[in-house]
């Protein structure tokens, strides 16, 4: 979608994420069908094969929106840093800290301002209130807790529905409901590096 199309959208749009929904619509679905969920999961060394690569990606990514996510009104960003959470899984799975030598993603989406930060967090937020689906079946298939592996994909817990609606006030509040194109921009972009990341190299 080209800006002036995303910029015809917004304008249309009920609030600033029901706009981010609409005009990722696309790219949330393709990633959705691309994810091998099943395969991620048929191991225990699988599962921290994916923890792995996710790490790879919101690694970079966090360290490039940090930035400009900390001055967010409202956005309470500290709490919402996942690389952490995925450092104390793999910690939990026995898997070694590879450090400097972890592979990581190399196309990014550009953090240039807070429009485009905002636009990259609600991607990296939406995945997180989906993760809830893959700590549950990481639970059954694999006996992964969230003290046990699965606080990345567990994260915020049973608080996931309501940190999620406060983050959707914050960039209510923060765009005055209608994003920028460049927020818009920046969350197709997020999309796009994610899905190349985790699904074009399918280990």
């Amino acid at each position: 979608m080209s800006p002036a199309a995303i910029t015809r959208s917004h304008t249309r749009a009920p609030g600033a994420m029901a706009t981010l929904k609409s005009v990722t619509a696309a790219d949330h679905d393709r990633l959705e069908r691309r994810f091998d969920l099943d395969r991620r999961l048929r191991s225990r060394p699988a599962y921290a094969g994916l923890l792995e690569r996710m790490l790879g990606f919101y690694r970079p990514m966090e360290a490039l929106l940090a930035p400009f996510a900390v001055r967010l009104d409202g956005m309470d960003y500290a709490n919402r840093r996942k690389v952490p959470l995925l450092e104390a899984d793999l910690r939990a799975l026995g898997v070694p800290d590879r450090g400097a030598r972890l592979p990581e993603a190399e196309v990014l989406p550009a953090v240039r301002s807070p429009e485009e930060a905002i636009g990259i967090l609600y991607v990296l937020e939406g995945a997180t209130l989906g993760g809830a689906l893959i700590a549950r079946q990481a639970r059954v298939r694999l006996g992964i807790t969230a003290l046990a592996g699965g606080s990345f994909f567990g994260a915020y817990g049973t608080a996931a529905g309501s940190r999620w609606r406060s983050f959707g006030a914050a960039v209510e509040l923060l765009t005055a409901g209608i994003p920028t194109p460049a927020t818009c921009a920046a969350a197709m972009a997020c999309y796009s590096g994610m899905e190349a990341w985790l699904c074009d190299d399918q280990r």
